[in-house]
């Protein structure tokens, strides 16, 4: 259980609707349908705080919780918030049993610090191909689904 300390120790206030809403769409994906859920609002609103309550619900469950940040600064790539997700240790330990053409497609992004090693893994290649590119997204998107518990995938500030 994570203690919180200062503002945040607080109970959330005023938000058993809008929790509520999250709470019901997780229900449905930990049941195995796919859900996405949007918290948007003005600055300021503790949209974070909302998603943090769901991500500590999720957690407490039993589920993968993988969190990422959206920052607009120049030289962030941006897959970087897919690749913050798949560094999170139980998306990268399910990764591991994929096939070594989905590993190589991900080791693109996030690359395996031991994998030059492992036997037939192929250096990266330039993708110059749309097959290149099809081929390198559905990689990532095994990556994530290889998980074998529910997941929440968590992207904040999303501007």
């Amino acid at each position: 259980m994570t203690v919180r300390a200062g503002p945040a120790a607080a109970g959330l206030v005023g938000r058993s609707h809008e929790l509520g809403a999250l709470r019901s769409v997780w229900r449905e994906t930990s049941t195995g349908q796919a859900r996405v859920g949007l918290v948007r609002g003005a600055p300021g609103v503790e949209k974070t705080r909302l998603v943090t309550e769901l991500a500590e619900l999720a957690g407490r469950s039993g589920a993968v919780v993988a969190t990422a940040q959206c920052f607009d600064t120049s030289g962030r790539l941006s897959l970087a918030p897919v690749a913050d997700w798949l560094r999170d240790p139980n998306i990268r330990s399910a990764t591991e049993h994929l096939a070594t053409v989905w590993r190589d497609e991900v080791d693109r992004l996030v690359p395996a610090q031991d994998r030059t090693t492992l036997p037939g893994s192929t250096p990266h290649r330039t993708m110059v191909d749309a097959w290149q590119r099809h081929r390198f997204f559905e990689g990532l998107a095994k990556s994530l689904l290889a998980v074998s518990r529910p997941t929440l995938l968590v992207l904040d500030n999303l501007q």
